[in-house]
């Protein structure tokens, strides 16, 4: 999927397949907490190399809407549409046992701008960040180290840390797992059906991150 990593990487010690092999004994999947997160993006942002202009809109949506990497590296301009109107944008589930089918992500206002200004500077049609899933860990783990973190990191903590602030921010488990994409017990699909008008002002209870 996506173009081939090559000569793409800014640090050749970022390449080795090893690199992110047996997870829980090196660590890469542990939480970042806030301050972290916005360091990493910091310094992406800060970073005006063809590599931070790749790295900050893709991590930034990952650290504000915990998708996958794998699922944020086949989103199109196509996904985005619903957006202005729907208050949500699609994305392609890497569905696993216990996920809920539930392919879209909502938004509230906060976040609808947020991704309005960073799709006006991304392609307008088809792809929108067209690199392989082991190039954006790869990259990842470059900005950690840049940022000053003591661990590599996995793009997967973002996930994590998505769970964690909206919990930390107030919001209720269901609508915690809507935003993962998470399987949802009977009483709290029930609950879910009324969709927006309450999912909305939970999401609001966190501020976005960039």
């Amino acid at each position: 999927m996506g173009k081939p990593i090559g000569r793409s990487l800014p640090d050749e010690r970022f390449r080795p397949k090893k690199l992110f092999t047996n997870a829980k004994r090196q660590g890469v999947d542990r939480v970042l907490d806030r301050d972290q997160v916005l360091l990493v993006l910091k310094t992406m942002k800060d970073d005006k190399s063809i590599y931070g202009q790749r790295a900050y809109p893709f991590f930034v949506i990952l650290a504000n809407f915990g998708i996958r990497v794998s699922e944020g590296a086949e989103l199109t301009a196509q996904d985005f549409k619903p957006l202005y109107s729907e208050h949500f944008f699609d994305v392609k589930r890497k569905k696993k046992r216990g996920d809920y089918d539930m392919n879209f992500v909502w938004v509230n206002k906060e976040e609808t701008e947020l991704l309005k200004r960073l799709l006006a500077k991304l392609p307008q049609r088809g792809p929108i960040f067209s690199y392989s899933v082991r190039y954006w860990q790869m990259l990842f783990g470059y900005y950690c180290e840049q940022a000053g973190l003591r661990n590599i990191y996995s793009p997967h903590a973002l996930r994590r840390f998505v769970s964690a602030d909206m919990y930390e921010a107030g919001c209720v488990d269901w609508v915690i797992a809507f935003r993962l994409g998470h399987a949802l017990r009977v009483d709290q699909r029930y609950r879910a059906r009324p969709m927006y008008r309450h999912v909305g002002p939970e999401l609001e209870k966190r501020k976005i991150v960039e």
